[in-house]
């Protein structure tokens, strides 16, 4: 397979899969590692609301509800 690089960097982060330093990113927003073939998007993740955040927002609209 052939990949075109966005920009050029030397950066390798560890995978989550191997733990391998073979972490690259290909694309804006697409990255794989060299070694497995582990392949993600983070352009579809959203950022994970902090659990004591959730609490209180659930206590407060609970709270409105009674």
């Amino acid at each position: 397979m052939n990949y075109k690089l966005t920009e050029h960097t030397s950066e390798l982060h560890n995978c989550p899969s191997c733990g391998k330093q073979a972490l690259v990113q290909y694309e804006t927003y697409q990255y794989r590692c060299l070694w497995c073939g582990f392949d993600r998007d983070v352009s579809r993740m959203s950022p994970a609301l902090p659990s004591w955040l959730a609490f209180v927002i659930s206590s407060i609209l609970l709270g409105l509800l009674l």
